[in-house]
């Protein structure tokens, strides 16, 4: 059984131990008895739901195939927080094994790879950080945690310099790498992308004449202290920018369970 369903289901439990706890502090006696089984009672029709709503989501992706773009999640990009976050649009780049490999369609928001000018990898970085934390968070509600796939996330050396790629992690969320970046976009210009709104009012530097953006990649670049990207114009920067003095677009990766 995959540990995020394990973990949505935890959460649906924590929420239905609350409910039984307050209903039986609220009064006692018979009373208590049916406030407690009205508690027990609305946490069943809370799980019930939740799981209908996670199985509705999971279907409405059964047929997706590479290419297709889908909605999945939400996070701020008309950078107008009085109406809400915008449902995110994701480039399904592979189905495999009841699952879909995934990145976003525009760079959703502006970081540095890290926050310090230092020899860090993907495993070490304050970008991964906070894509499997605030981000995760913020973008994804309890049934659509349940259907992101910890994914094992292969961290090799620098193709071309042999710069250290650092160990291989487990992570909900994470970047594209050097050589997935190669395999599944078709050439430079499948490869640009567009800021949101919001990435624009979080400084993400746009090319006039395009309009899209550079956008971070977790392999290494030349040295440690340096991580790979693609360009505005879609190419593959491989000797990289610094870690800390860029401020790159985001395009977060991640895979989705379509078979349950």
């Amino acid at each position: 059984m995959r540990e995020d369903q394990a973990n949505g289901r935890r959460g649906m439990e924590m929420e239905v131990k609350k409910l039984l706890q307050a209903a039986r502090q609220q009064t006692t006696g018979l009373k208590r008895k049916k406030v407690w089984l009205f508690g027990a009672l609305a946490a069943i029709v809370r799980i019930t739901a939740a799981g209908m709503a996670q199985a509705e989501i999971r279907d409405s992706y059964v047929d997706v195939q590479v290419g297709d773009i889908i909605e999945f999640g939400s996070y701020e990009q008309d950078n107008d927080s009085s109406n809400g976050s915008e449902p995110i649009k994701w480039r399904v780049l592979e189905v495999s094994d009841g699952s879909a490999l995934v990145v976003s369609e525009y760079a959703l928001d502006v970081k540095v790879y890290n926050e310090a000018y230092e020899s860090v990898t993907w495993e070490t970085c304050k970008l991964r950080a906070w894509l499997n934390e605030e981000f995760y968070d913020t973008a994804f509600g309890m049934e659509e945690k349940a259907l992101i796939a910890m994914t094992k996330v292969g961290n090799e050396d620098h193709p071309m310099y042999g710069t250290n790629g650092g160990k291989d992690t487990e992570d909900w969320v994470f970047l594209l790498s050097i050589g997935e970046a190669e395999r599944y976009f078709e050439d430079d210009e499948d490869r640009r992308t567009f800021p949101t709104e919001y990435a624009i009012a979080r400084d993400a530097y746009v090319y006039s004449d395009l309009g899209t953006v550079w956008w971070w990649l977790r392999s290494p670049g030349y040295h440690g202290r340096s991580a790979a990207e693609v360009s505005s114009f879609g190419a593959l920067i491989y000797n990289g920018a610094s870690v800390y003095n860029y401020k790159d677009g985001v395009r977060p990766a991640l895979r989705i369970e379509i078979v349950p």
